[in-house]
């Protein structure tokens, strides 16, 4: 009896063992195919590099090509009486312009007329920005101060008339003035205008540094403009 069962239970063993080794290896495949990276023996994904990513600003800091502009002082053809401070205005602006990592900003503080800057071989691949600077002195009807009383006091309100050349062509794509004018109340907002822009100015004798950059806003917003026009008409 002995003799008949241990060729049974050798083969019984045989299949036992058989099916062991099939369900070790499904198991193994299933994890090596699983996804999460926690499990043990996958690898985890591999992160993304930094400069990798493309950047939806072009400038400096991506190595694409950026959009030159000229910034000079213009002349005006009719005789008028330009504050000692136009050139340092002028240059502000040209500095706040470069700022923008689209931008590639040049100052030339000459004075030029706009005829001579349309002449065909000056500045030919270049946006060309003529700018001057004027001062006037004006009474505070706000009343916004609470140093005033109540009562007006006199304030220097600036405008800045700016014309902007197109490259090769030199035709005037734009001209535009920018009104500033004063006021201490935190809540006061630029007035609207169709044909002159308003930049709030909270110093009384002096142009401060938020009014010139929300008059470098609205150049940035026509140069901006033209040139995408211009990659359009290319494209």
């Amino acid at each position: 009896m002995v003799r008949n069962c241990a060729p049974l239970l050798f083969v019984s063993l045989l299949l036992s063992g058989c099916i062991c080794l099939t369900l070790a290896q499904s198991g193994r495949g299933r994890r090596e195919k699983t996804d999460n990276p926690r499990v043990p023996g996958s690898e985890p994904p591999p992160a993304k590099d930094a400069e990798s990513i493309p950047s939806i600003y072009p400038g400096k800091e991506t190595g694409q090509p950026q959009i030159p502009l000229l910034v000079i002082l213009s002349r005006p053809r009719r005789l008028v009486m330009l504050p000692p401070a136009n050139q340092s205005y002028a240059e502000r602006i040209a500095k706040s312009l470069g700022r923008d990592l689209k931008l590639s900003v040049s100052f030339d503080p000459q004075k030029i007329k706009l005829e001579d800057a349309q002449k065909p071989g000056r500045g030919i691949k270049t946006y060309t920005l003529l700018v001057r600077f004027e001062e006037f002195e004006d009474r505070d009807e706000t009343r916004s101060c609470p140093e005033d009383k109540g009562r007006r006091a006199w304030v220097t309100s600036y405008k800045m008339d700016y014309t902007l050349l197109a490259p090769e062509t030199r035709e005037v794509i734009k001209q535009r003035s920018i009104q500033t004018f004063f006021s201490c109340d935190r809540n006061a907002k630029p007035l609207p205008g169709p044909f002159v822009k308003n930049c709030l100015n909270r110093s009384r004798q002096s142009l401060d540094d938020p009014a010139v950059q929300c008059m470098t806003k609205h150049v940035l917003t026509d140069l901006y403009y033209f040139a995408g026009q211009r990659t359009a008409k290319k494209n």
